[in-house]
């Protein structure tokens, strides 16, 4: 390794073939290098072997062929990714046109007066009418109403969360994959958005009962008092 590219110039080193450097620059016949040791000098060319790390190279015009494929792909991914923002956006419209529907329906037709004495909102309405359809569907419109006061007088009992929902999503803080679906088809029957809206409205078939269960599965003698409802028990 010499000091400059001069053969003439001072040796500073020796630079063994089992070595390696960065090459700096090209002078002629001599390359600048630049060891491991951070320390620089001159080589000649003829002497090393030179890396650029190129393991494959291509055309113009394949480079312009991969470009315009990356942005073809890029374009498709959003493209893609619109399309299912836009359907994304039409199914939460069809499912809120479907709540708002039911719930119109509901109030239109029942005989009794809506004058809710705990305030909900439309999602909290959906929730339980959902959870009524879940728990009670086809049991008789008192064991509906039952469930419904259930989830009621929990949601104004300092022992449990303060919304419907919270209660509902009380035991893992999230809903099962069936009662999504159960939530986005909205309640079977319109008995269970009527018994959501007239335990709203203060009818109570079950007073501060906070809990039910099948009525076969009961351990009646552990229980002071209770209410037995078509296939439930609720105490």
């Amino acid at each position: 390794v010499y000091a400059s590219y001069d053969t003439d110039a001072a040796v500073t080193g020796t630079f063994t073939a089992d070595e390696s450097a960065v090459p700096v620059s090209r002078i002629g016949e001599y390359v600048k290098i630049l060891k491991s040791d951070e320390s620089t000098g001159y080589v000649l060319a003829d002497a090393v072997t030179i890396d650029y790390g190129f393991e494959c190279g291509m055309t113009v015009e394949e480079e312009e062929a991969r470009k315009a494929a990356e942005e073809a792909a890029r374009q498709a991914a959003e493209e893609a990714a619109r399309k299912a923002a836009e359907e994304e956006a039409a199914r939460k419209a069809a499912e809120e046109a479907l709540r708002q529907q039911i719930i119109a329906r509901t109030i239109a037709g029942t005989d009794f007066t809506y004058n809710p004495t705990m305030a909900v909102s439309d999602d909290d309405l959906w929730v339980l009418a959902c959870i009524i359809d879940w728990e009670a569907g086809w049991e008789p419109y008192e064991g509906k109403l039952a469930v419904a006061n259930v989830i009621l007088n929990r949601v104004r009992s300092a022992r449990y969360p303060d919304t419907v929902s919270d209660v509902v999503y009380a035991r893992g803080g999230s809903i099962s994959a069936r009662f999504e679906q159960r939530l986005a088809a909205g309640p079977r029957t319109d008995e269970c958005m009527e018994a959501a809206l007239e335990a709203l409205s203060g009818k109570n078939n079950i007073g501060d009962f906070t809990a039910f269960n099948g009525s076969d599965v009961i351990n009646y003698a552990a229980l002071s008092d209770y209410a037995i409802i078509g296939g439930h028990c609720f105490y």
